[in-house]
């Protein structure tokens, strides 16, 4: 079951349900995922674009 969470803390309270879940032996696993606007996915994908260009593959 799904839950969600928003709030500037979601990192440690993600973390601290996962502690606590696991710990009782009534879930296999968890994880967790943070949103993220357009706009700063957009700015990763330019400075990631930005590295990529530049790497030199040994094998190339």
């Amino acid at each position: 079951m799904p839950i969600q969470i928003s709030n500037p803390h979601d990192r440690e309270i993600a973390a601290q349900i996962g502690a606590i879940t696991m710990s009782g032996g009534g879930f296999q696993f968890v994880a967790s995922e943070e949103p993220i606007t357009t706009a700063a996915m957009n700015t990763a994908m330019v400075k990631a674009g930005k590295v990529v260009g530049k790497y030199k593959a040994p094998n190339v």
